[in-house]
């Protein structure tokens, strides 16, 4: 196993001069496979992406789940998540990639983590349209796809508006239960986002409550009430999920890989992931590898 880290792509390793936005891709997923062969490989993207099937069979591995992939499937990630296809050569569909700055050009930057496909905790990964649901998507996408081939001067904000339209439809085929409260709502994605950035730091539930400018027990009760965890669950689920890709998709060691993640003592590391998984890191790499 070689000691380098997982594959990270960037939107550059997709983007032609005159696509549509320096931080946006669409293509039909044929045309995708055929111009970009590597992304059959095992690895991560530092955008978000979106894939629908509309023919085709095969599986996908998000991190440590293996999902079926059939005609209506569609598959959400976020940056820094790893990945990995086997698929039919019939395989049909579409690709959508996208940046935070992308989706920012007209909306709050914590906008994005109310999604139920982008947010940090309980997301959802994977869905099945039916056969109204696939078909009213896939046209909506084709005439994604169209608009990004136009000329238009205006063609990056008009298809920053179709994603708006897109993920709230996908939103309301996919999502169940009951929607959160407002105020919940618009705090646990903020707290979300701030763990993202900051949780190789190690830092107390203290630290994030500061930067809401709430207490820590109010914080850890909207985090209670609308993910039933507390903010040092997440903190250590977001620590582990890491733990996990580096163990299975690079050649680091274990002590390698507990000074990535910020931790001083390897032995320390080691009973804190084998306290969350029941196993030790290398254990772990074993199972999986």
């Amino acid at each position: 196993m070689s000691k380098k880290a997982p594959s990270v792509l960037h939107l550059g390793n997709f983007k032609k001069k005159d696509d549509a936005a320096p931080a946006f891709y669409i293509k039909t997923f044929r045309e995708h496979k055929k111009e970009h062969p590597f992304v059959m490989d095992a690895h991560a993207h530092d955008f978000y992406l979106i894939s629908i099937f509309t023919k085709g069979s095969g599986s996908h591995t998000i991190d440590f789940t293996t999902y079926s992939v059939t005609k209506g499937s569609i598959f959400f990630m976020s940056p820094g998540e790893m990945h990995a296809w086997k698929l039919s050569d019939d395989t049909e569909g579409y690709v959508i990639f996208f940046s935070a700055s992308f989706y920012r050009m007209d909306a709050k930057p914590a906008q994005l983590q109310h999604f139920p496909f982008f947010r940090a905790a309980g997301r959802l990964s994977y869905g099945l349209l039916d056969a109204a649901q696939e078909k009213d998507i896939e046209r909506f996408i084709g005439m994604m796809e169209s608009e990004s081939k136009t000329g238009l001067a205006f063609r990056a904000n008009i298809l920053r508006s179709m994603l708006d339209a897109l993920l709230y439809k996908l939103s309301s085929f996919l999502e169940t239960g009951s929607n959160p409260q407002p105020q919940q709502a618009s705090l646990v994605p903020q707290l979300e986002a701030l763990i993202e950035t900051h949780y190789r730091e190690h830092k107390p539930a203290a630290f994030y409550a500061d930067l809401l400018h709430i207490s820590t027990q109010q914080m850890n009760a909207h985090a209670k009430n609308y993910l039933n965890k507390t903010v040092a669950d997440l903190l250590q689920e977001r620590l582990i999920a890491e733990a996990k890709r580096l163990l299975v998709y690079s050649g680091l060691s274990v002590s390698e890989i507990a000074y990535q993640l910020n931790f001083n003592d390897s032995s320390y590391f080691n009973r804190f992931f084998k306290r969350a998984e029941k196993l030790t890191p290398e254990q772990f790499r074993k199972r999986f590898i």
